[in-house]
């Protein structure tokens, strides 16, 4: 599915929502009834909106640093390990490839295999093998060949990739602040959509497309939080490219 194709299904189910409720209540309520609940709705439906904005934008800013973080972590990860092979291959630590193979490896295992596993929110026991396996070879390699700067560098990048990869996973499993937080702005959004059915104007089409624009317009927002916040699944996730571009023998 690309991601046209999700914003058009996204949109649709929005007008579904507005259009099936507006056509209940219209059915059951008069357009007197309706102007009626004007004055005393309208006034809660104000405050009902300013709770819901605050909860939209907050939720807008966590999904947007989470798909930062997980950007920021690729990169961090990625780097130290490309450095890694570098510093190893310069000082002689690597003579007999070991070091730049385990860490082609473990690219390829994680653009394989763990990007699936993340996007549900778990991590592939293939890839922290093969992750386990960079950090022996560069632990076990021979220390009389090399420098010591070379073998506090590449120590450093080895702790340095290791918290890139926790952080990245960490991203991917989400935590239950997260869930609680979309829980409650679904709920909201349906609810200030379904609170706009009972109050409008006497015109059904003015009313109708009134509320057709609001459910859009609130469909946009979570679509885009939705994309934002899940960064390793749906058709605008993150890309392993990095992972399959790590050097190797």
């Amino acid at each position: 599915m690309t991601l046209g194709t999700e914003f058009i299904l996204w949109m649709a189910g929005a007008v579904v929502w507005a259009m099936s409720g507006l056509i209940v209540i219209r059915y059951y309520l008069t357009d007197a009834e309706l102007a009626g609940n004007n004055p005393g709705g309208g006034f809660k439906y104000m405050y009902f909106a300013q709770v819901f904005a605050g909860f939209a934008a907050f939720v807008l800013v966590q999904a947007n640093d989470t798909r930062d973080s997980a950007a920021a972590s690729i990169a961090q990860e990625t780097s130290a390990l490309r450095a890694l092979v570098l510093v190893a291959t310069a000082s002689g630590m690597d003579g007999d490839g070991s070091i730049s193979a385990a860490v082609k490896a473990y690219g390829e295992a994680v653009a394989a295999d763990e990007w699936r596993e993340m996007a549900h929110g778990a991590r592939s026991p293939s890839a922290a093998q093969h992750f386990d396996r960079v950090l022996r070879a560069f632990h076990g390699a021979p220390v009389a060949s090399s420098s010591r700067v070379a073998t506090e560098m590449g120590s450093q990048l080895a702790v340095s990739a290791v918290a890139a990869r926790n952080q990245r996973i960490d991203v991917a499993a989400g935590n239950a602040f997260d869930k609680m937080l979309w829980t409650a702005v679904v709920a909201l959004a349906l609810v200030a959509i379904a609170f706009n059915w009972a109050l409008g104007p006497t015109s059904v089409f003015i009313h109708a497309v009134t509320t057709v624009m609001l459910s859009m317009t609130t469909a946009q927002m979570l679509h885009l939080g939705w994309l934002m916040g899940n960064p390793f699944t749906g058709t605008a996730a993150l890309d392993p490219v990095h992972f399959l571009a790590l050097p190797g023998l």
